[in-house]
């Protein structure tokens, strides 16, 4: 059964309008989806990276890569000039080519944004056989909408028509460091996943598949290792060095935000000086986490070195590392990241838009969940019109006080210009939201039936997949089974190493759903990976189903030709939820 709803113009773009919904459908269908059923716009084939060639159910889902990882950036070239929604972004995202951001005399300050879930725009996508970018002239939905385009346009919200964003997200970046910072330089990045993070819609109205969501989920890993080398790839050497006078500050709106902080995770893991990441309603709610589509921040926040927000500049290494400064802001789906040493350095802030989006839960959930993409936009010069404390952009430095958070102090009053940017001190839990640790202790996997192709090892130690030694492709799979049934495991992780990938190589996690199909969950692409070891996780909620084990499969898909490619695999784990 498929999910429809019209909204306010916001609600055609963020993320995960359907999910509360799901709720209110589940006597008249289950909320049941086939995965099988092809949609309704037309498929044509791609003329970049092969698909994987397989005959299962869910290879449509397995998508081609048609873009190196630097062709992805698009760098803003329209300063703070104002564009309507109905005005195309595409003239003003330049391309980019490797070194050409360098070190000046005066320090650049380089923005780097990521959009999330595109619902609405795969039939964009497939018409121009996925090599189209977020930005594109022809990225648009049926209704000639680009996703997230609140990053260039202004927000307002709907009860009252109360200014969120008196322009976008991208020249209020600009604006802020004008106002800030007026003898430095600054850059805008923005970077596209938009082929892999589109589902679809028909005839201008917004049809959901219950579970499509998981696929944009399932592309974050992989887009996180891209965004990663493409900026090293853009800059120069020396620009993120821990000398530098330069900073880099990654953003990331929901999907995009798991985007956002696997990059950062691998900037830093590398030695380079990442100064701030900010994630804005990473979805973690129960409702996300049971469709498999939570991002799972919480690993990979404690796999990184996360500043003090009230810690002395310049930061001094730790572990080889650079840390750097986190801050997460809530409005619909998020929670607040607490409970270990690194997350309790995360500056958490709880914000409200039912006030101004009201509480309904049909109309109006993607409204609320971007407007903490659409407040941070507005917060430094709201905050300094109506002379409230700085907040937001205008962060850091952070207040000494800031620990453990804050939240929006406008909660049961009448919204206004001025009261919108108050925020009050205290933890997000005291406000109502929860926070939430992500770990896990080591996985137990049974085998579940035989291997295909050249497979070694056990999961208890590692797993070795090979491409096969002769001339023809052979497949290599893993069966596995792991008890998710138990309350609080919520999915799985692993270390991963590719040595030898090929531009059409794919590797593939598919997981039991409901109706006992193998539905995708995890993919990456040959083309794509770097060298070394990377931690992946991927959220996969299957204790609804009422059994003790979920069968998951690993697919390795070796391109014609890859005689030596190799995948190794250790350190499974469970990926619980521990509320605090």
């Amino acid at each position: 059964m498929h999910l429809s709803f019209t909204s306010h113009p916001l609600a055609r773009f963020p993320f995960f309008s359907f999910l509360l919904l799901c709720s209110l459908m589940l006597m008249l269908s289950g909320c049941k989806s086939d995965p099988q059923k092809e949609p309704d716009v037309e498929e044509q084939e791609s003329n970049c990276s092969p698909k994987i060639q397989s005959d299962a159910d869910w290879a449509s889902n397995v998508y081609p890569n048609c873009f190196e990882n630097i062709e992805r950036l698009g760098r803003w070239s329209g300063g703070t000039q104002l564009l309507s929604p109905t005005m195309s972004p595409d003239t003003f995202f330049a391309s980019v080519t490797k070194g050409e951001i360098k070190t000046a005399k005066k320090p650049i300050h380089l923005y780097v944004v990521t959009h999330g879930w595109a619902p609405g725009f795969r039939a964009s996508v497939r018409k121009q056989n996925f090599n189209i970018k977020w930005w594109s002239n022809t990225a648009t939905d049926a209704e000639g909408i680009w996703a997230s385009d609140w990053y260039w346009t202004p927000t307002k919200g709907v009860s009252p028509d109360l200014v969120v964003s008196e322009t976008g997200l991208i020249q209020q970046l600009i604006l802020q460091e004008q106002t800030t910072h007026p003898d430095d330089s600054v850059i805008v990045l923005a970077y596209s996943w938009i082929d892999n993070s589109a589902t679809d819609s028909t005839n201008g109205i917004h049809v959901f598949h219950n579970t499509e969501v998981r696929i944009s989920e399932a592309y974050t890993n992989i887009n996180g290792l891209r965004l990663a080398q493409a900026i090293e790839q853009v800059v120069a050497t020396g620009f993120m060095d821990s000398s530098s006078h330069n900073r880099l500050h990654i953003l990331g709106h929901s999907h995009g935000s798991k985007v956002a902080t696997v990059a950062a995770m691998e900037l830093q893991k590398a030695g380079y000086k990442v100064d701030q990441l900010t994630t804005m309603d990473p979805p973690e709610s129960y409702a996300t986490l049971t469709w498999d589509a939570a991002n799972l921040l919480g690993f990979y926040f404690d796999s990184m070195e996360i500043a003090s927000p009230t810690a002395h500049q310049p930061l001094p290494k730790v572990n080889g590392r650079i840390p750097l400064l986190v801050e997460n802001y809530i409005s619909e789906f998020g929670v607040a990241y607490k409970g270990t040493p690194q997350t309790d350095n995360i500056v958490n802030v709880a914000l409200y838009p039912e006030n101004i989006f009201g509480t309904s839960e049909t109309g109006n959930i993607a409204d609320k969940h971007a407007y903490s993409a659409t407040w941070y936009a507005g917060a430094a010069v709201g905050a300094r019109d109506n002379g409230t404390d700085s907040v937001g952009m205008d962060w850091p430095p952070f207040p000494a006080n800031n620990n453990p958070g804050w939240y929006q102090s406008w909660k049961g009053k009448t919204p206004s210009e001025e009261n919108q940017w108050k925020l009050s001190l205290g933890h997000a839990h005291d406000a109502g939201l929860s926070t939430r640790v992500f770990g896990g202790a080591l996985a137990v996997i049974h085998a579940d039936g035989s291997t295909k192709g050249h497979v070694s090892g056990q999961p208890d130690d590692r797993l070795v997949f090979r491409a096969a030694a002769g001339k023809a492709t052979e497949n290599a799979l893993y069966m596995g089974k792991v008890d998710l049934a138990e309350s609080g495991r919520f999915g799985l992780a692993f270390d991963i190493k590719w040595d030898g990938p090929m531009d059409g190589d794919y590797f593939v996690v598919t997981v039991e759903s409901e109706d006992t199909y193998q539905e995708v969950i995890l993919v990456l692409d040959g083309k794509s990976v770097t060298s070394g070891w990377h931690q992946v996780s991927f959220n996969s909620d299957q204790s609804v189903t009422g059994l003790s084990d979920t069968h998951f499969q690993l697919h390795f898909f070796p391109i014609a030709g890859n005689k030596h490619g190799e995948i190794t695999f250790k350190n499974f784990q469970y990926i619980t939820s521990t509320e605090r």
